[in-house]
């Protein structure tokens, strides 16, 4: 099994932080690189903070691939409604037998089966309406430690 010491461990390798790059070279002879990052998207966050989340959310991927086919979710029939009634089993599941309840027949985390659909049915909607989260205030002004 790997430790959430492990996982921090590779992504931090992977992902290295802007901010702290940017300190250790400034005003360094022949570092005169440049690269204007104000306003973009941190996505190495999520990986960075949630490794062990993502991998619950990913396992939960896998079940579904094997057991159906991989992807096949986006094309189910009124699928937005249905994953968000799939996601609201999960939860009740959750609010009946505590947080480390499994699923039955899958033997994993109902909070994983419930991240899972809920991130379903975000990108269903993404999507089908082209909303995004661009013009908020965050990915808009410079991130400040």
């Amino acid at each position: 099994m790997v430790s959430k010491e492990d996982l921090t461990r590779d992504f931090d390798v992977a992902f290295v932080d802007a901010a702290q790059v940017n300190k250790q070279y400034k005003g360094q002879e022949g570092a005169d690189g440049m690269k204007y990052d104000n306003g973009k998207l941190l996505a190495a966050i999520p990986f960075q903070d949630f490794p062990l989340a993502l991998k619950a959310v990913a396992e939960i991927s896998t079940y579904g691939a094997k057991k159906y086919k991989r992807s096949s979710w986006k094309t189910v029939p009124n699928a937005e409604e249905r994953y968000w009634d799939a996601g609201m089993r999960h939860f009740l599941e959750l609010q009946i037998n505590g947080l480390n309840s499994k699923d039955e027949e899958s033997g994993l985390l109902h909070y994983a089966h419930y991240a899972w659909n809920v991130l379903a049915t975000l990108q269903l909607l993404l999507e089908r309406t082209g909303a995004t989260n661009a013009n908020s205030e965050t990915t808009k002004d410079t991130i400040k430690n």
